[in-house]
């Protein structure tokens, strides 16, 4: 669950922040926590999905499967949203 809420979290950050190039630095601020908190789930990412440097690519797959839905969170409130969407990942 912490990995699919940071790739959520970084997809809502990467549409809505308008930051170029994204970094998790960014992301960081963004989301208003800690650097290190930012970089620990990082690290989560890079151990489930060792091949991909960011989320960019299963948040991709990720919005083609759920629309404007996956990216509606307000930024300041990412774990209601991904409550509100997990049933439709468990069938629920």
């Amino acid at each position: 669950m912490k990995v699919a809420a940071f790739v959520i979290a970084w997809g809502i950050y990467s549409e809505k922040s308008g930051d170029n190039p994204l970094s998790v630095k960014g992301y960081s601020a963004y989301w208003h926590q800690s650097l290190a908190q930012s970089y620990k789930e990082r690290e989560l990412f890079s151990i489930a999905f060792p091949e991909d440097k960011t989320p960019d690519r299963i948040w991709a797959a990720f919005r083609r499967l759920y629309g404007a839905k996956a990216a509606s969170a307000p930024s300041e409130n990412v774990s209601a949203h991904l409550l509100s969407i997990r049933g439709d990942f468990s069938g629920g």
